[in-house]
């Protein structure tokens, strides 16, 4: 009768463990748009940025080719050295039933050998259980001449 009941939490134990296990780790928000970012100004990997968009910002992301060009012309700045962090994040309080957050990112690198720093925010979308990238809002501060 003892050694019934050791046997039974030990095969509850492996359970357990095999269930832990097989939890699938999905990304937050936050980290959909830090892996998009990395991609670009660290990885330097434009097929690996359209993997973490939606299909309609992953074909943008294609068109301009090379990582450069996407950070022109998409993001608005070209930087080296990066380093990324998430600034702040919309996302926190519903995070369970939300299905779209907006995160901005803070960038550290350098421009011309001098340190710069900038943010972007990204609207990212939930599709099924993943997050992905659906837009790069505009830098409110650019302006055109």
């Amino acid at each position: 009768m003892k050694f019934s009941r050791i046997y039974q939490a030990v095969f509850l134990l492996i359970c357990l463990c095999f269930v832990t296990a097989c939890e699938e780790k999905v990304r937050t928000p936050e980290q959909a748009a830090l892996d998009f970012f990395h991609a670009i100004y660290v990885a330097n990997d434009t097929d690996l940025a359209a993997s973490y968009c939606l299909p309609e910002l992953a074909e943008l992301v294609k068109h301009y080719h090379s990582p450069h060009s996407v950070k022109r012309h998409i993001i608005g700045f070209t930087m080296d050295e990066v380093e990324l962090s998430v600034s702040e994040t919309d996302a926190d309080f519903f995070r369970k039933v939300a299905t779209q957050a907006e995160v901005s990112i803070h960038f550290k690198g350098k421009v011309e050998g001098f340190v710069r720093e900038d943010e972007r925010t990204v609207i990212v979308v939930k599709k099924g259980m993943e997050w992905y990238v659906q837009e790069v809002k505009p830098d409110m501060f650019m302006t055109n001449g």
